[in-house]
């Protein structure tokens, strides 16, 4: 019976494997995905990265058999080569801003996972209200992305309770937020093709620094649009609250250059003197400052888009990253200036709609697309490509000398030893020399003082000495005791000597580490110290 009991579970769970298999979808090949105005349906379109400059060069491959809201912040990850989306669609609870925004993963052929719920940092302030507390953050499933198997996107929070308490406390009183009410984070998710269901909370989480003029006047352009919105919308504070958060301004999308890591966006805000008939915008750039806690938002060049005035739904560069696409809500293409951040409309790209658009909830105009578009994906490439690597035992202690071929958004390296070449320990760690990008060889070097290393390096352990006597469990307690002693005192012959001892004829194995400017971690391969 219990065999019978075990074929049968076994059989379900290949069952359940199969039916969840997803087709990668093809490198080099941009994504959109699309919902057509007031369509049910999600469709997938492919484009090659050789034709992106295309508009017409659009091609649909599969339906996606689902009807959430919304479809946004979409990116194709390079390792498990399929899509990631964040799905929004209200799980009845409006006034929970936490819980109506999913991950999802999403094959080729149209087949899709729902990984959950896309997590906030927590930093959004509690609002009380008649008896309970909800913490005002959101996740702007406008906007996000795939780079190195990580998924990033923003969230918004509420900074300071004190205008909100008052409107919650009034409930006439109309909410009247600015940019400094609010913070905006860039928030990351790793590991995402192992996931089978997303963590309670972000791997890790920075500031949108948005302190420059241009970048923090839009963003308040943006605040505004949210308070009409909040204004203008009847019933309790939770539904006005939930209609503001689906405000159609604000970053639209992310994209990371796939040389130098800085992430861009897209901000989207009313137009300043037409009421917000009409929407403008304008790409930023943004990079980890200094202390590696905030990306700082810089525009890119200086112009502000008029055309088109609808909304942008997707942004993705091509490969090379020399070249970054634009699709607009109006069914427009183009392509950003990376130099002067104008717009070149391309082209109405052949991306179906039926003509029956989705309404601005501030204007009345009307929008085609619903959706978003991702970077291609071509070869794997390691933020650090290692050259030779070396590890010499010598008199002064333990010298690794390694090169790098190259370098993108690496920040520092590792060194890390072991006895058994499986558990390493760290000994020291050594900066980059690249400034972010390097196409050429760097060499480095660097000499770990005897005294840093771990002990196990520089001694035979106990469980070998007890191997070494042929004691193995046998051993007393009185033995053992014994041969720590022993041990301890070979340990201070050892730091006495003019050469360094390795016990007897133990090998030292020896990795580096490579950390991004992100925290991400790859390592070299594993090399055996020389003594000298």
């Amino acid at each position: 019976m219990k065999k019978i009991e075990f074929i049968i579970s076994l059989f379900s769970i290949l069952i359940s494997a199969f039916c969840v298999a997803q087709i990668p979808f093809p490198a080099e090949t941009a994504v959109v995905v699309s919902k057509a105005g007031s369509n049910s349906h999600y469709t997938l379109y492919t484009i090659p990265n050789a034709g992106m400059e295309n508009a017409l060069g659009f091609t649909s491959c599969a339906t996606v058999d689902f009807s959430p809201h919304e479809v946004n912040g979409v990116g194709l990850n390079n390792v498990d080569k399929l899509l990631y989306s964040a799905v929004y669609s209200d799980n009845g609870t409006p006034e929970n801003l936490t819980d109506d925004v999913h991950l999802y993963r999403i094959g080729a052929d149209g087949t899709y996972q729902d990984l959950g719920v896309l997590p906030v940092t927590g930093e959004g302030k509690n609002v009380s209200d008649r008896g309970y507390k909800v913490k005002v953050e959101y996740v702007n499933f406008l906007a996000g992305t795939v780079y190195n198997d990580k998924y990033i996107y923003f969230t918004i929070a509420l900074s300071h309770l004190g205008k909100m308490e008052s409107v919650i406390a009034s409930r006439k009183k109309l909410l009247d937020l600015d940019a400094d009410d609010i913070t905006i984070y860039v928030a990351e998710i790793d590991n995402i093709s192992s996931l089978t269901s997303t963590p309670a909370a972000p791997s890790r989480y920075y500031k949108l620094d948005i302190s420059n003029a241009r970048v923090k006047a839009a963003v308040n352009a943006f605040v505004q649009s949210f308070n009409d919105n909040y204004n203008n919308t009847p019933g309790n504070w939770g539904d006005k609250l939930y209609s503001a958060s689906r405000t159609e301004s604000g970053f639209h999308d992310i994209d990371v250059h796939p040389e130098t890591g800085l992430l861009y966006s897209y901000i989207n805000y009313p137009h300043p003197t037409l009421g917000g008939e009409d929407m403008v915008g304008f790409p930023i750039a943004a990079n980890l400052n200094a202390s590696r806690k905030a990306y700082i938002a810089n525009p890119v060049g200086t112009i502000t888009n008029e055309v088109p005035s609808s909304p942008l739904v997707g942004l993705a560069f091509n490969i090379a990253g020399n070249h970054l696409y634009a699709l607009f809500a109006s069914g427009e293409y183009g392509e950003i200036d990376l130099t002067t951040g104008g717009v070149n409309i391309l082209d109405v790209s052949n991306i179906h709609n039926d003509g029956m658009g989705l309404m601005n909830m501030r204007s009345g105009a009307e929008y085609t697309l619903l959706g978003d578009m991702a970077r291609p994906f071509g070869d794997i490439v390691n933020p650090v490509q290692f050259g030779t690597i070396q590890a010499l035992l010598a008199k002064e202690g333990l010298i690794v000398n390694w090169q790098t071929l190259s370098e993108v958004n690496n920040h520092h390296f590792d060194i890390e030893v072991s006895v058994d070449g499986k558990h390493f320990t760290k000994v020291a760690t050594v900066l980059s020399k690249a400034q972010l990008v390097s196409n050429t060889p760097l060499d480095y070097t660097h000499t770990i003082d005897r005294s840093a290393l771990p002990l196990g390096v520089l001694s035979v352990s106990v469980l070998g000495l007890m191997s070494l006597a042929g004691l193995g469990r046998r051993v007393s307690k009185w033995g053992v005791a014994m041969m720590i002693a022993l041990t301890g005192m070979g340990l201070y012959a050892c730091s006495k000597s003019d050469v360094v001892n390795t016990g007897t004829d133990k090998t030292i194995y020896v990795r580096i580490a490579q950390v991004d400017i992100d925290g991400t971690t790859t390592y070299s391969k594993v090399i055996k110290a020389v003594k000298s």
